[in-house]
């Protein structure tokens, strides 16, 4: 009796320890695999946005955000007040076009089929309708808003370029502005977000 229940304990023991990695992952469904799936041929990350993958995606992306990025900018050297905001939109100007530059210069080197967009895309357009339709006393809040959700955007984009794009060339430019992105991601988070225009 007592080899039946030791036998019969042992049995339980091994498959509660076969079955341990099964309920740390908690239940599999069909999405479930396919989001393991998705995150292992992207080297574990996850909220990759396989579109962008491709080089003429990531040059109509990044050439997106580079117009917007001047555009409002431009607007925010008109408009605003606060000395710190305007200091933050010149170099907007100044760093996104020499980034625009460099990106047309990359393309340029590529068989890539694709141009640096010349006019924002509706959702861009958009944006900086709603920037240009802000009152006084809300300006900055709503610039210091959108260039903080745009760098968010940027350095996700060019991270996931550098890393998982198809194109060597595209791969290294976007590798290079990254420190940049992300110092201006960081100097946008210490301006005010209450508006002082």
């Amino acid at each position: 009796m007592k080899t039946t229940i030791a036998r019969s304990a042992a049995a339980l023991s091994a498959a509660l320890l076969l079955a341990a990695p099964a309920w740390a992952t908690g239940p599999t469904t069909a999405g479930d695999t396919t989001a393991a799936a998705s995150t292992a041929d992207t080297g574990g990350r996850q909220g990759i946005d396989k579109d962008v993958l491709s080089a003429a995606a990531f040059a109509e992306k990044a050439g997106q955000s580079n117009l917007f990025e001047i555009q409002s900018s431009r607007l925010a050297l008109d408009r605003s007040q606060d000395e710190r905001v305007r200091d933050f939109a010149q170099l907007m100007i100044d760093d996104h076009t020499k980034a625009g530059d460099k990106l047309k210069a990359a393309l340029a080197d590529t068989d890539v089929d694709a141009s640096l967009p010349q006019q924002l895309d509706e959702a861009h357009a958009d944006r900086l309708d709603r920037l240009k339709a802000a009152q006084q006393g809300q300006f900055d809040q709503l610039y210091v808003k959108m260039q903080t959700e745009g760098h968010v955007e940027s350095v996700k984009l060019f991270e996931d370029y550098a890393y998982y794009g198809e194109n060597a060339t595209l791969k290294a430019f976007a590798d290079d502005p990254l420190p940049t992105l992300k110092g201006h991601l960081q100097r946008v988070r210490l301006l005010p977000q209450q508006s002082q225009s």
